[in-house]
């Protein structure tokens, strides 16, 4: 069928549906959307029927459940249209309240066309009409349902590829397939993605849905008239793991229960796919743990180990993570990273997260924002690019040692080859920050704690004011013989000299060990 614009439909549309003289169906309003598709004809005298629709229904009713006044009017017919109706027949003569100037600019403005039926015409036979008309859209729909489970039966016979898989999709269901991720790569292996731009808004609005059915696709409008994208999520298990993408071809309308067909099938591959990377996931994790153990055991172990069919001249990162209490994106993590592009292995140990990464064609600034935008509440460590045969545990140092310096400076991501801010000799270990804390701060920290008193934060800024009595007090608001007074009772407690360059020293030290923990908040240094 071919619609009053001259493109070609594969349902019945509201203007050949309106040519049916027969049916006394005539336009209210609405001419923007004389081309809508009618899939079925519906019956309902809900206040919101939407729930019970799946997009491209004529609605019809007797109005029984139309609002009298303009904004419930345009209220409903907003519903409507976001739902995917593409038209509404209200008899006449019947229960229907008068139609407000608003609602009929609504229809126009959301191209939902109301049509006003002859109370004699039976709404039977509108779905009738509609029935007939779209006899052929059903035969073949059914024939490419027939044909794609051929092609399913064969893909498990012959252990298909997925690329393979989706081509032949392709070829049964008439147009392009692709499967997204949220960032736009391909879900798999072997899959291109879409020539044409897709705003990360959109497939966020696809797949940030709260029920895990999308009853109508969102369309994207391709430029040059190159036809029509549709977007439906992928679900494994109730959670969107990437976007369906379909491209009609000319003039071809899409098939909305076809794509829904569609999706549900790569779902199903999708759902292998996380298994396998499971899978892949676990016994990495467990060598990477493996090899780390024996490296603190004195026996050494290189990069190229974990990789062994990977060139040796390759790059590699090590990444050291100080996860929040809930370890928020850690699980998801891995999915990311290969969507990414980059081959990795991953351990946890306690609230730590350990992660060694093969940077392959990959940029270190791509790993980072990866890491930063998926591990939101978390703190990352980053060691200076490797290639295979370096050290496992001294890239494991170097992204301990920037991990630190994040905490100290309370940074979120911070690589070892620009770490300069933290002293380098300080012991990685929060056990030994601690031990150093409690030596040197503890009988300050527990004055202050039981006496309601600000010695250590009078420390600190004494020693930032680099010892100057006139900053320090200004600093502190306070007068200057108070000041040497709390400065003398520091000294008495800790039993060193702040006239001292060894004790300043140690006292220094001191504060940052107990900025580090009091930031790191959990003992997230240790290994």
């Amino acid at each position: 069928m071919t619609s009053h614009s001259g493109k070609r439909v594969s349902m019945i549309t509201i203007a050949q549906l309106i040519a049916h003289t027969e049916l006394s169906c005539s336009l209210i309003a609405g001419t923007a959307g004389l081309d809508n598709p009618i899939r079925w004809a519906h019956l309902s005298e809900l206040e919101d029927p939407c729930r019970w629709l799946r997009g491209k229904e004529l609605l019809m009713t007797t109005g029984m459940a139309l609002p009298k006044d303009a904004a419930p009017q345009v209220a409903y017919i907003r519903r409507l249209a976001k739902t995917g109706v593409s038209g509404v027949a209200i008899g006449t003569g019947m229960h229907a309240p008068p139609l407000t100037p608003e609602l009929l600019h609504a229809s126009e403005e959301f191209q939902v066309p109301l049509l006003e039926v002859s109370g004699g015409v039976p709404f039977i036979a509108i779905s009738e009409t509609v029935a007939i008309a779209n006899q052929d859209a059903l035969h073949r729909r059914l024939t490419m349902h027939l044909r794609t489970y051929e092609v399913l039966g064969v893909a498990r016979q012959q252990s298909m590829e997925t690329s393979e898989i989706i081509r032949r999709l392709e070829q049964v269901a008439g147009f392009r397939i692709w499967a997204v991720t949220r960032s736009g790569a391909s879900l798999f292996n072997g899959t291109d993605v879409p020539s044409f731009h897709i705003s990360d808004n959109l497939i966020g609005e696809v797949l940030d849905r709260a029920s895990p059915t999308l009853r109508f696709p969102k369309e994207m409008h391709l430029p040059q008239d190159d036809g029509t994208a549709y977007l439906l999520p992928i679900h494994v298990r109730s959670s969107p793991v990437g976007a369906l993408v379909t491209r009609t071809i000319g003039n071809q309308e899409a098939d909305l229960l076809s794509m829904h067909h569609l999706a549900e099938i790569l779902s199903h591959l999708a759902s292998d796919l996380l298994k396998v990377r499971e899978q892949a996931r676990r016994e990495g994790g467990e060598r990477l743990a493996f090899m780390l153990h024996e490296s603190e055991q004195q026996r050494q172990h290189t990069i190229q180990e974990l990789f062994p069919a990977s060139d040796p001249r390759e790059q590699y990162s090590f990444v050291v993570v100080a996860l929040d209490g809930k370890a928020v994106g850690w699980d998801d993590l891995h999915n990311h990273l290969l969507e990414h592009g980059f081959e990795h292995c991953a351990t946890k140990r306690r609230e730590q997260g350990i992660i060694l990464i093969r940077l392959g064609g990959g940029m270190i600034d791509t790993i980072a924002k990866v890491l930063v935008d998926n591990l939101p509440d978390s703190i990352i460590g980053l060691s200076s690019t490797a290639v295979g045969d370096a050290d496992l545990l001294v890239c494991q140092r170097q992204a301990r040692w920037a991990l630190r310096s994040a905490i100290a400076t309370a940074q979120p991501l911070q690589q070892y080859a620009a770490d300069a801010s933290a002293p380098r000799w300080m012991p990685m270990e929060s056990s030994d920050l601690q031990l150093i804390v409690e030596d040197i701060l503890g009988p300050l920290l527990t004055y202050d704690s039981s006496r309601g008193t600000e010695l250590v934060p009078t420390l600190i800024a004494f020693l930032e004011e680099n010892r100057s009595w006139k900053a320090t007090a200004a600093r502190l608001f306070i007068h200057r013989q108070s000041l040497i007074g709390r400065v003398s009772r520091i000294e008495k407690l800790t039993g060193r000299r702040l006239t001292s360059t060894e004790d300043v020293c140690n006292l220094w030290l001191a504060i940052k060990a107990h900025d580090i923990l009091q930031r790191s908040r959990t003992t997230t240094l240790d290994g």
